[in-house]
């Protein structure tokens, strides 16, 4: 039932309180005359059949709730959803309209191929190279930037990776020398960069608001865990299996499994568990690194299968290559793209594969035949895509993880 008598609410952007923050965030907080709630959540969109939902935070002062995936420019209409147990309440309609579009960062071109049988979603994205690549940024089913923040960092981005809650974005830097972790809120407010921390190429979410990093202080990358405070602890010593000098430059956690992923550039993608034991080498099953070129990188887990990015795939391109835990090739896709560096897969939940050619800035959706749906491009010149998380959602758990 709608009583907007009951509710008295407030909402302003993101960059009203920090103007470094994006001008497409919306801060609401709320409260009900004479009532508790015992859940809500936020109806939001371009009109006033909403469409998107942000989950409501009880614990949150004031019932605060960011309205993430806006476009720039644009007004939106929102209401609050509550219920008290026993009845649903819902609040008059309100609008907040969002700010300009970034300048920061851009992309080339977002071409929708074929719209049948698209994903839709978000992807969470950076460049590691090229204008822009100190900002993490999001672009929205049609290829707007909805979300873009810069984490000055010296080296570029191969990853931004929303937390396992969804409450902050983290950055990790492309140098080889390694560089600082940063994180900041969802809202833009108040980055925090972590000076006793070197880490490149890789950070994942793993539970709550902790994340899994490859730790570049050491010679041989480890897997390394650190939580919003800053505290850090080892999770797998990549020594022990790979020798004093080694390159990790992939990191995927599983939390079906409770296990990582490790792509160690020429010789293997390991499976390790939380205590730092191998479970599982994809070398040792698939006959060796030739199978696949030789180099690896962003590679996906999932229950009966893992699809990788071979970046010497096969005729001087790069692949996306699924093999079987037994180490048999099931499924492959060249479409004559290469990256020598990074480079990126994810299977996504409707079954389509996101492939990421980092190095010639160029991103595809294809479907489980390998029709190619929707081609991103990069402005082109030195800008080279890190890698690329898509996500249903900027609420939650990104699927990846939970695949």
């Amino acid at each position: 039932m709608v009583d907007g008598s009951l509710f008295t609410v407030t909402s302003e952007l993101a960059s009203d309180v920090e103007p470094a923050a994006p001008t497409t965030v919306g801060i609401v907080t709320w409260s009900m005359t004479s009532l508790t709630p015992t859940t809500a959540h936020i109806e939001f969109g371009l009109d006033t059949t909403y469409g998107m939902e942000a989950p409501v935070d009880l614990a949150e002062a004031d019932f605060r709730t960011l309205l993430l995936g806006m476009k720039p420019e644009s007004v939106y209409h929102f209401r609050i959803v509550a219920s008290d147990g026993t009845a649903t309440y819902a609040s008059d309609d309100y609008t907040i309209e969002t700010g300009a579009a970034t300048n920061a960062v851009s992309i080339g071109n977002f071409n929708v191929v074929q719209a049948e049988g698209r994903a839709g979603g978000f992807i969470v994205l950076s460049y590691w190279g090229g204008t822009g690549s100190s900002v993490a940024f999001i672009l929205d089913a049609d290829g707007d930037i909805v979300w873009a923040y810069d984490f000055g960092m010296s080296g570029g981005i191969a990853r931004a990776s929303m937390s396992y809650t969804g409450h902050d974005m983290w950055a990790i830097s492309a140098s080889n020398q390694g560089e600082p972790l940063r994180r900041v809120g969802m809202d833009g407010l108040e980055m925090q960069v972590y000076d006793s921390t070197s880490g490149s190429h890789d950070i994942t979410a793993v539970s709550g608001d902790l994340m899994a990093y490859l730790d570049y202080s050491v010679s041989c990358n480890d897997i390394t865990e650190i939580d919003p405070s800053g505290a850090t602890e080892t999770a797998f010593t990549a020594a022990d299996t790979f020798g004093q000098t080694c390159h990790g430059n992939a990191l995927r956690y599983s939390e079906t499994e409770d296990v990582y992923t490790y792509s160690e550039v020429g010789t293997d993608i390991v499976q390790v568990d939380r205590s730092g034991a191998v479970l599982w080498s994809l070398a040792d099953v698939a006959g060796g690194v030739n199978t696949w070129g030789g180099v690896n990188h962003g590679h996906h887990l999932l229950a009966d299968s893992i699809v990788i990015f071979a970046n010497s795939g096969g005729q001087n391109a790069s692949a996306m290559i699924e093999y079987d835990l037994s180490g048999n090739e099931i499924g492959r896709y060249d479409s004559g793209d290469r990256s020598q560096n990074l480079g990126d897969v994810q299977r996504l939940s409707n079954g389509n594969t996101l492939v990421d050619f980092s190095n010639d800035g160029i991103i595809h959706e294809i479907d489980p035949e390998g029709t190619l749906l929707v081609e991103i491009t990069g402005p082109g010149g030195m800008n080279r895509f890190g890698y690329a998380t898509w996500r249903p959602t900027l609420y939650g758990p990104s699927p990846d993880i939970t695949d």
